[in-house]
């Protein structure tokens, strides 16, 4: 039986939406359980705002420990309740996160607001490789101290500083410096009665426990497996035990990125998935090449493609079509596996700052796609190497003697790059392209692709693992005949 959508702006069934076909057995209960998908995603829309993610996670906490209570009201709706739910009772009780959810309802209700507290870390996000540090095994701790090579990158903050006042810390910092930059700061919020359980994941796995009672209701009455659905994400969950995520929502899951959040200097703005809009939704490829007058097909078959390098050709033919008739060209990233194209995603940059979250988006896309190759196109600026007075790298966009050039580039898992380019001007409405510049394994990198190099190596690493484990068992096993 299907439960709805979840996710915080879905709406909340009510009776009658499980009555049309099959009768809903527990439909308040279902009700508190997508009340408590909704103040969950509360928490973790305010995690960085401390005043606002207290209010949240009380409300969060009432909402899924009033699961129970409205379950138990509801009996006389699931036959063999008083034989079935004891069982139930007794998982729950032994469950030290269920427990701990029981006993912080009481005390929100009857004392008042939990002893939270947070560790805040600002990391200063100036250039792509401070991006891939951050994904490293064994990045820089935030009391690294001040490098010789620039400023500090890393500031600690006391527990509930809210946003706004960010800036004071960073007070010794040059300004000019800070401008080009991304502040990444990243939040952990502890309840001082679970010392070790960050709250979101807590939250969680007491989410995925009371789904699961709630699908087992559903099960027992009707036959039906219960399926529960984000709005946010499309993910959806089997609601069962041993299902993937023990009950949760994937857009459940916990890791240090959900956890960080990403802001402009200038403005104090969020750089955020609604600025960036990376990877958010398929390029219609076929649509463009219609609109182009390009027949891919035949280009492929020219070059054969075995990996990521072999599109750049085609790939390149294609761009040129689209500047010379639109004027522009977006930003597009091709994930390939072997010759497999994976994704085709548009992306819009606004600034820098956007542009440093993109590239750990990317980083993650490549490795939850298990892509081995990646096809980059777009349009981008080039000059020297140029300072200002402070002695801080002006971005080629602000330049005198910038240049606009049109280019796709490839890379691969095993650190082989492709890359073709060529400068143009725009004259009277018309597009003027330049001389064509082709390298390959020499010269120029894409620095956008730093994260997803660590997100290789690190993949690579673990595969080397895994198979010297396996060549032990072997050599265990022939030991012992």
């Amino acid at each position: 039986m299907n439960s709805g959508t979840g996710g915080e702006n879905a709406p909340l069934p009510d009776e009658s939406q499980h009555t049309k076909d099959v009768p809903c057995p527990t439909p308040t209960a279902h009700k508190r359980l997508h009340e408590g998908h909704k103040w969950w995603h509360g928490c973790l829309d305010s995690y960085d705002s401390p005043r606002d993610f207290q209010a949240n996670l009380n409300a969060c906490i009432q909402a899924l420990r009033n699961v129970t209570f409205v379950l138990q009201k509801e009996k006389r709706l699931i036959s063999g309740f008083d034989e079935w739910y004891p069982a139930w009772q007794e998982l729950m009780r032994a469950d030290p996160l269920m427990k701990w959810l029981v006993n912080s309802r009481n005390r929100i209700v009857k004392i008042g607001d939990l002893e939270v507290h947070s560790t805040a870390h600002i990391r200063i996000v100036h250039s792509y490789f401070d991006v891939a540090d951050s994904l490293e095994d064994n990045p820089q701790p935030p009391t690294t101290p001040k490098a010789e090579s620039g400023p500090e990158k890393a500031k600690s903050v006391p527990p509930w500083t809210p946003p706004t006042e960010y800036l004071q810390y960073l007070r010794s910092i040059p300004q000019i410096y800070l401008e080009q930059s991304a502040l990444a700061v990243e939040r952990r919020w502890i309840d001082k009665a679970l010392p070790g359980s960050e709250l979101l994941s807590a939250l969680g796995h007491c989410y995925g426990v009371l789904t699961q009672l709630v699908a087992d209701a559903h099960e027992r009455e009707d036959g039906r497996l219960m399926t529960v659905r984000s709005t946010r994400t499309g993910g959806e969950v089997i609601s069962k035990a041993g299902s993937q995520y023990g009950g949760r929502l994937p857009c459940m899951v916990v890791t240090a990125d959900v956890r960080t959040t990403h802001y402009r200097v200038h403005d104090g703005s969020l750089v955020n998935e609604d600025t960036t809009r990376h990877f958010s939704g398929k390029f219609d490829l076929k649509r463009s090449l219609r609109r182009y007058k390009v027949d891919l097909g035949e280009l492929l078959s020219r070059t054969r493609p075995r990996t990521a390098l072999d599109y750049v050709d085609p790939m390149f033919t294609q761009a040129k079509s689209v500047l010379s008739k639109d004027k522009h060209h977006s930003h597009i990233v091709i994930l390939t596996r072997g010759e497999k194209i994976l994704d085709v995603s548009q992306a819009i940059l606004a600034d820098r700052q956007a542009k440093f979250l993109f590239a750990q988006q990317l980083a993650k896309a490549v490795l939850l796609a298990g892509a081995d190759g990646v096809v980059t196109i777009n349009e981008m600026w080039q000059s020297e190497p140029v300072l200002d007075e402070e002695g801080a790298m002006i971005p080629p966009a602000q330049a005198p003697d910038r240049r606009e050039v049109l280019r796709v580039y490839a890379e691969t898992s095993d650190g082989q790059t492709r890359h073709k380019s060529v400068e143009f001007t725009r004259r009277f409405g018309r597009i003027v392209f330049g001389r064509e510049i082709f390298s390959e394994n020499a010269g120029l990198e894409n620095n956008i692709m730093s994260p997803t190099r660590v997100v290789w190596k690190t993949r690579s690493k673990e595969r080397e693992r895994e198979a010297n484990r396996s060549i032990a068992q072997i050599l265990e096993a022939g030991s012992e005949e």
